[in-house]
């Protein structure tokens, strides 16, 4: 799978403060943990797949970076996954095509996009599960599944406390929402953001958010 803008916006969004312990779920490349141990000085942050040979490119795109020591990969399923230490951070952009329909003809493909092998439930209570009392869960999803989110969230005794809704240009709805769930209540921060302006070109806001990530 490509780099996309989603899992950019998310590692540049997402709170780092006393994140010790960070848990990337559906790794693939890498990408997410190694934004996280750029933005972090002390942050121990692991990365998980079900794909071996994502594992192994994120490995070794982690064996090439300045991060290197606080860095490791394992391949093995969210459901499987036994953290040593409660978690102060689970970040994702897990896949969201419904798991009825159409596959790709390429496996690893399918199992990057279709949510049957990581339904959001399960990201949901392995949140209440592992996460430590301060700690939280951040994911990138289309903007319709916010009310399944909310749902999932009040079923797991989570508290939604960022959110940042995305869309492509200003004249456009919404299709994107970075959001962050914590066990403590809180009082939600709600943001929007475009990515382009009237004009095409990437606004103001977006350079800023994302400035440490690219050339």
């Amino acid at each position: 799978m490509p780099i996309g803008t989603d899992s950019v916006l998310l590692g540049s969004w997402v709170p780092l403060q006393h994140s010790r312990h960070i848990l990337d779920v559906g790794t693939g490349c890498g990408l997410l943990a190694l934004i996280c141990a750029q933005r972090s000085e002390n942050s121990q942050i692991t990365g998980i797949d079900i794909s071996e040979k994502a594992i192994n490119e994120a490995t070794e795109n982690a064996a090439q970076s300045p991060w290197s020591d606080r860095l490791s990969f394992v391949h093995c399923p969210m459901q499987k996954h036994r953290s040593q230490a409660p978690l102060d951070l689970i970040i994702s952009n897990p896949p969201y095509f419904d798991s009825k329909g159409l596959k790709s003809e390429n496996t690893e493909r399918a199992l990057a996009r279709h949510n049957s092998m990581l339904p959001l439930e399960f990201l949901f209570k392995y949140a209440f599960q592992n996460l430590s009392l301060k700690g939280s869960l951040a994911l990138v999803l289309p903007y319709s599944c916010l009310e399944e989110l909310h749902d999932l969230a009040k079923q797991n005794k989570l508290h939604c406390a960022r959110m940042l809704r995305i869309q492509p240009h200003p004249n456009k709805a919404f299709n994107r929402l970075l959001i962050a769930y914590t066990k403590t209540a809180t009082k939600t921060i709600t943001q929007n953001l475009s990515i382009r302006t009237e004009q095409g070109q990437y606004s103001a806001e977006y350079r800023q958010l994302t400035q440490d990530f690219y050339l």
